[in-house]
């Protein structure tokens, strides 16, 4: 009998969150709060993360997480959703990869595979990214990628990032 690869529940959505200003762990626990209040489900969250930054290096570090949430809207509404939130925790964007008091990225979405000017789905750098893919392995250690058609062992072995990326 030929396995069915699941790679979340039905409809599930991986996000990912982190912050490197202020209370880090705070601004993410605020932002999962706010999720849930503007119609998000959160399902599993996974322990914090201690990693470097990616990208623009000359920052602090910062505290990632990932959770597992349901969202009964469109990917649009979703993203307008993050955005609100991302906005009103405070969150200015100066500059690419910058400091940040919250990112929240749509990682993954069950089935769902988009790729336009404001959101591709699954996230265009996910798979080169430990802060995402650790957590990510915690939460679900069968995960599968049905993109690329790989599991998430084989996405971390492959994975390039040489950031540092710790359970916080």
């Amino acid at each position: 009998m030929k396995k069915q690869h699941l790679p979340l529940p039905a409809n599930g959505i991986i996000l990912s969150l982190g912050s490197n200003l202020g209370d880090k762990e705070l601004n993410i626990k605020r932002a999962i709060n706010l999720l849930n209040i503007k119609g998000w489900s959160i399902e599993k969250v996974s322990s914090f993360y201690e990693a470097e930054p990616w990208g623009n290096e000359d920052q602090p570090w910062f505290i990632n997480n990932v959770v597992c949430a349901h969202f009964s809207g469109t990917t649009q509404a979703a993203l307008k959703t993050i955005q609100q939130i991302e906005k009103e925790l405070g969150r200015i964007r100066k500059i690419h990869w910058g400091e940040r008091t919250i990112d929240i990225d749509i990682i993954y979405w069950d089935k769902v595979f988009i790729k336009n000017e404001s959101l591709q789905i699954p996230h265009l750098n996910y798979r080169n990214r430990k802060f995402v893919l650790y957590p990510l392995k915690e939460l679900y250690p069968d995960f599968f990628d049905l993109e690329i058609r790989k599991n998430i062992s084989e996405i971390i072995e492959a994975c390039h990032d040489t950031q540092i990326c710790r359970m916080a």
